[in-house]
């Protein structure tokens, strides 16, 4: 065997390859054909022909023997015996069945004639051989997803050469996809099947697609091309490619993978799960579903583990409710909210229980009064003047107010004292000792759910992301533009009533530092990652930049240095719902928004009817140089977004919000639609509809945008731009 190997100049990998074929009459018999039929010219033309990958190995000096090692050791290891017999038998077919014997049946070549169909579906992945592994690699990701790949040399069907098989790709292919490395720049086929290509989509028969795989110095024919980057993240090249091929699936999974993210940020682990599912059997392997299902299942089973400790928490709650144990019941009431806040009507037992342990103690006091009494001064004077005076005190204490006849009062201070009427004349001139009014103990509240019984200007802080919010009494307003307001849009109008319930909105814009903090907190990633780009104001217009995002806000080159207090922009409807869900709330209706700017006095801006540029970061003289606004103030002194609550109080809306008027537009929750011309209790807009409301204007825009019954509606859902950011609401004790 090492004799056999030295004469053919071969490694001992080659051993096994001998050991196995040497016997074989079949490989014996085809390479005695092959080293008598062809000669070394022939040989290599055969090879170039039919398995140029084969062709691409031979170098200087190599021998005939070795040269036919090499091509069958390449056909027994990728599996294309069949094809070199049928090579071999096309090209000398009456030696080859004398001296082999005739190969077996497979599918001839197309006649001449005969012109392929061209499928949509199928990709030509053109590239170097020396490329193989990726190719291959591709191939079998795009065939997963139901896309049919055609691909050197598993594609070249029996006895076709390698040019024809070629055309015939191009021909059938309605995708071409350039594998780009230095090896591909400089493969002559790669090359050649490119420029046949460049042809074909000039004619509107395929889809030319490159792929930037490695850095590499293009043609310059082929630079008009934009390069999916696959040279650092194969998964993000591929899905970039993918969104290519088929937008609107992609598209869809994007929105599902956003939905379920916020699902995970809410612990809605069931809706999570049936989600990432759902992604999972559209698109094996997407981003990180995987993992995130990991996270729905583990948290679904801490949820069911906890829903049981709840259950028996609860059990124990109501035991003790029903022997009016209220420390107890106040004890594991607590215990049920730090789990689940709103689990069943804990808040409920735990309001009953309080108030029963504040009249509990008070009942204690007046009994420790009583027997003080009986002590210290006579029946008469006791029973004629301090346990009426007591009584109507408690009754103050409880906080009760009912009025009640004296027969029955005296029946009470009878059934509290329990002695009996008397004759005898009432002393006068006693000191009668005044009651002390002991203070109320205050109950716990909740820190996660804002205090009940707020008012105006109260704040509270929401603990997830340290937001304060303002107080929003309920109240009724007029909510759009009249006619005497010139500079109402008609979808201001008509202006109707509204009357909403009261909420908490945050007083001022979430910032970059709170939007970082979701992120980290949830692995959240925003529309203008997903999809590389994002709208920012350049030399003088609006350009769909890549990488601009949350954290590049004015592009690639610019980061959030200094910015953690400004809001947060290039976010999307679908981006800003999922913070709100993580915080514990929810994007505030179109009528919220407008009641917390206006209030019911019907002013046109968060602080009044007359505009100030002082008031209000609007466009500057900076926007201004190469973008004239008609009437734009430019006082303000920003270049773009400001720090949140930079105005206030002075432009502070009537609750106290921060940044109603101007800095960023704001999403909210409504779909965009006409005003109804009736009265209208919590509206919430139309049920459906292509595009949402954003509110409030921006730096960028004049003070007729910044008016307070101002709509603007190009906001679909995937809209991302750097002047729009947002606010989250809360209903009280939600």
């Amino acid at each position: 065997m090492t004799i056999l190997c030295i004469i053919l100049n071969c490694t001992p990998e080659h051993w096994i390859f001998f050991y196995g074929e040497s016997m074989n009459h079949e490989t014996n018999d085809i390479r005695r054909f092959i080293q008598k039929r062809f000669s070394d010219p022939e040989l290599e033309s055969f090879c170039f022909d039919y398995f140029p990958d084969v062709k691409n190995n031979f170098t200087v000096g190599m021998s005939k023997s070795q040269k036919v090692q090499m091509l069958l050791e390449h056909c027994q290891k990728h599996g294309r015996w069949q094809d070199l017999r049928a090579a071999l038998e096309r090209e000398r077919p009456a030696d080859f069945a004398q001296e082999v014997g005739s190969a077996p049946q497979v599918e001839p070549p197309p006649q001449p004639g005969q012109p392929p169909q061209r499928n949509p579906r199928q990709i030509f992945i053109s590239h170097a051989h020396q490329d193989a592994d990726f190719a291959h690699r591709l191939a079998g990701d795009l065939q997963q997803r139901g896309w049919q790949p055609w691909i050197a040399s598993d594609s070249i069907r029996p006895g076709e050469k390698w040019g024809e098989a070629i055309d015939r790709g191009l021909a059938e292919s309605g995708i071409f996809i350039l594998v780009l490395t230095p090896d591909a720049v400089n493969s002559r086929w790669v090359k050649y099947e490119t420029y046949a290509a460049i042809e074909l989509e000039k004619e509107g028969k395929l889809r030319l697609l490159p792929l930037l795989v490695q850095p590499c110095e293009l043609p310059p024919l082929w630079r008009v091309y934009q390069q999916i980057p696959f040279q650092t993240n194969y998964d993000e090249g591929l899905e970039s490619l993918l969104t290519e091929l088929q937008p609107e699936t992609m598209r869809h999974l994007k929105a599902l993978y956003r939905q379920m993210q916020t699902a995970l940020a809410a612990k809605d682990w069931q809706k999570a799960l049936d989600l990432g599912r759902e992604i999972e059997v559209a698109y094996p392997g997407f981003r990180e579903v995987a993992a995130r299902i990991a996270e729905a299942q583990e948290g679904k089973k801490r949820q069911a583990e906890q829903e049981k400790e709840l259950a028996v928490l609860y059990e124990q709650l109501a035991t003790a409710f029903n022997r009016e144990d209220w420390d107890d019941v106040l004890a594991r009431g607590k215990a049920i909210q730090a789990v689940n806040p709103n689990y069943r009507d804990v808040a409920r037992l735990l309001t009953q229980a309080r108030e029963s342990l504040r009249q509990k103690q008070r009942q204690e006091q007046f009994a420790n009064f009583v027997s003080f009494g009986r002590k210290n001064w006579g029946w008469l004077l006791f029973v004629a003047f301090v346990v009426p005076l007591a009584i109507w005190g408690t009754r103050q204490w409880a906080g009760g107010g009912t009025e009640t006849t004296p027969a029955s009062r005296t029946g009470e201070a009878a059934e509290v004292v329990n002695v009996e009427p008397t004759d005898t004349p009432t002393p006068t001139h006693i000191h009668t000792p005044t009651p002390t009014n002991t203070p109320t103990p205050t109950p716990t509240l909740d820190p996660n759910v804002p205090p009940p019984n707020a008012v105006l200007h109260n704040t509270w802080t929401r603990p997830t992301d340290n937001m304060v919010m303002v107080y929003v009494p309920g109240g009724t307003f007029m909510m759009g533009s009249d006619d005497s307001d010139e500079d109402a849009d008609d979808d201001e109008k008509p202006q109707h009533e509204v009357t909403l319930d009261s909420f908490w909105i945050d007083r001022t814009e979430v910032t970059n530092a709170q939007f970082a903090a979701f992120v980290a907190a949830t692995g959240y990633v925003t529309t203008a990652e997903e999809e590389g780009s994002g709208y920012i104001y350049t030399d003088g217009d609006w350009e769909l930049v890549e990488k601009a995002d949350w954290q590049h806000p004015q592009g690639p080159g610019s980061d959030l240095n200094g910015l953690d207090e400004h809001p947060v922009v290039l976010v999307s409807w679908d981006d800003a719902e999922a913070y709100c869900a993580w915080a514990g709330a929810q994007l505030p209706t179109e009528a919220q928004w407008e009641y917390a700017t206006r209030g019911n006095d019907g002013r046109l801006y968060s602080w009044g009817n007359a505009f100030d540029c002082q008031l209000t970061n609007a466009d500057d003289e900076t926007i201004l140089d190469s973008y004239v606004v008609p009437g734009g103030p430019g006082c303000d002194g920003y270049d773009r977004t400001a720090p949140v609550g930079s105005f206030s109080p002075a432009g502070d809306s009537w609750v106290g919000a921060a940044d109603m008027a101007g800095n960023v537009w704001e999403w909210t929750a409504d779909w965009y639609g006409d005003y109804p011309d009736s009265r209208q209790t919590n509206p919430t807009g139309p049920a459906t509809g292509n595009v949402r409301v954003l509110r409030g204007g921006s730096w960028f825009n004049n003070q007729r945008s910044l008016r307070a019954a101002n709509r603007f509606n190009v906001g679909f859902p995937a809209y991302r731009i750097n002047l729009v950011g947002f606010r989250c609401v809360l209903a009280p004790g939600s």
